[in-house]
């Protein structure tokens, strides 16, 4: 089994239960998530409030043949 790979994506695509790969932080530098942080629908909303436009998340990578 392959390691999770660290993906960006859009914040729009971004949905609930989804593991951070990164720190994600604002214009500022400022931490709003840690890495290893599972999104939830209400942090999500907060995020693209705050005009957060892409996170890097954990995809699962596929197993090759």
């Amino acid at each position: 089994m392959s390691a999770p790979l660290a993906t960006r994506i859009d914040i729009e695509q971004a949905e609930a239960g989804m593991v951070l790969a990164r720190d994600l932080k604002d214009a500022a530098g400022s931490v709003l998530l840690l890495a290893g942080a599972s999104l939830s629908a209400g942090n999500l909303a907060s995020l693209r409030r705050r005009g957060v436009s892409a996170c890097f998340v954990l995809i699962e990578a596929a197993d090759e043949p």
